[in-house]
């Protein structure tokens, strides 16, 4: 077994045996970040109904945006404003207005970094269809045979990038151009590759032309690739690198497709790159690895201070050749391409920037007799503190305890509650 995924594994079933409530103490799943291409500020999403915006440079909060869904999605378009989606609607916010559009798809939303358009997509029905972020006038539709899967657009050669369903191929051993040998130990890539590489199956590549408005490239490959979490796909030259969930590969010539061994594989969380692909970015708990396209050389980083320190990577945003690597822990690190970290900034310096912290506890009992248990060491807490009490009867799920001012203070709250209740809580920012 590789180092890093020796890690990560550790580092996992170190977290499965802590205490629920530390667990959940701290992490109501931050999704996205994204930064404005001129401006230092930081867009910061979540499962929470607001967008958090940050001083890129200083790490203070600025303000919060409140927004009508969760999100789950930011991009920056090329004029300027912020994508935010949710994967089934979509809100545009010009930040120099502070106006939002809405946009609700038919199908799933997909947003691109730098990109004039997005996409609405129907597995079901086959069926893409191409909008202007501008005025969200329908530029174009595509009829596919295969549902798609996975797919990108790349603002640069102004191609859109389809990855099929999974198909059934006959002919698999002809399209491998490298074949994988078993690896000793265990390695995510290699026993991906392996498995896949005599399964008779693999899916469908199409690359289609949005100026030209049609398909320009068809072929099959050997591999599935499809993402859980994360996946950049992005032209480098004439190559187009895929860097999904269990796997990495470069497409030559719109057809060659050449599985990347490294000992550093690991799932990806959390992907990213520069514009011109020259460098990608895997990470799973603050770790992973840095991947040049020039040399084919891979270099590990680890921006966690030890096992304590750990969380999920989020999301990675790219602002020229630094990275923006948002983790579950509510932590932003800015890091260059040699993986050396320059900056860290927390929720923490909070100032006036309008947004409160909602502390939510997760009642998981329906019976009152043990609702009425883990009320009362709440409201115990709640008194000390000169707050009124809640009540959980009638309730289920996370219900609302209270909010404070400042993240320090709903962390402090949460820490005293240790060992106290069954369940945990968590933190909802919200825009006052």
């Amino acid at each position: 077994m590789n180092f890093l995924k020796f890690k990560t594994l550790a580092i996992a079933l170190i977290l499965a045996a802590c205490n629920f409530q530390t667990l959940h103490a701290f992490e109501y799943e931050l999704n996205s970040i994204v930064k404005h291409p001129t401006k230092n500020e930081l867009y910061i999403g979540g499962e929470f109904k607001t967008i958090i915006v940050m001083d890129s440079e200083k790490g203070t909060l600025i303000k919060g945006i409140p927004t009508s869904f969760d999100v789950k999605k930011l991009t920056v378009a090329s004029n300027g404003n912020i994508l935010i989606s949710n994967y089934q609607q979509l809100a545009i916010y010009n930040p120099e207005t502070g106006t939002t559009t809405s946009f609700n798809g038919s199908g799933d939303i997909h947003t691109f970094n730098n990109s004039a358009y997005f996409l609405d997509v129907s597995s079901y029905y086959k069926k893409i269809k191409i909008y202007n972020v501008g005025d969200q006038t329908l530029y174009s539709e595509i009829e596919l045979t295969n549902s798609p899967r996975m797919l990108s657009y790349s603002p640069i050669t102004k191609q859109l990038y389809l990855f099929s369903d999974q198909i059934d191929i006959k002919n698999e051993k002809s399209l491998i151009v490298k074949e994988v040998v078993k690896s000793d130990g265990y390695n995510t890539y290699n026993g991906a590759y392996v498995s896949q590489q005599s399964d008779g199956k693999g899916q469908i590549y199409q690359i289609y032309d949005v100026a030209g408005k049609k398909i320009i490239n068809q072929t099959e490959l050997p591999y599935f690739m499809s993402s859980s979490f994360s996946k950049t796909i992005s032209p480098v030259k004439n190559d187009l690198y895929v860097l999904y969930w269990d796997g990495f590969v470069k497409i030559s010539n719109q057809k060659n497709c050449t599985p990347i061994e490294t000992d550093l594989a690991t799932y990806a969380y959390a992907t990213g790159s520069t514009s011109n692909g020259s460098h990608f970015i895997c990470s799973s708990m603050k770790d992973g690895f840095i991947y040049d396209t020039q040399s084919g050389v891979a270099k590990s980083f680890d921006l966690a201070i030890d096992y304590s320190d750990r969380a999920y990577t989020s999301d990675i945003f790219f602002d020229g050749e630094l990275a923006y690597i948002l983790t579950a822990d509510y932590n932003v690190y800015k890091m260059d391409l040699s993986g050396n970290k320059k900056m860290s900034f927390n929720f923490a310096q909070n100032g006036t920037s309008g947004i409160s912290y909602q502390v939510l506890y997760y009642n998981g009992y329906s019976q009152k007799t043990d609702q009425d248990k883990e009320v009362s060491a709440i409201n115990s807490a709640l008194k000390t503190k000169g707050l009124p009490g809640i009540s959980l009867e009638g309730l289920s799920g996370y219900v609302l305890v209270t909010g404070f001012g400042d993240i320090a203070s709903a962390k402090n709250f949460i820490a005293g509650m240790k060992d106290k209740t069954t369940y945990g809580f968590k933190i909802n920012p919200v825009s006052k």
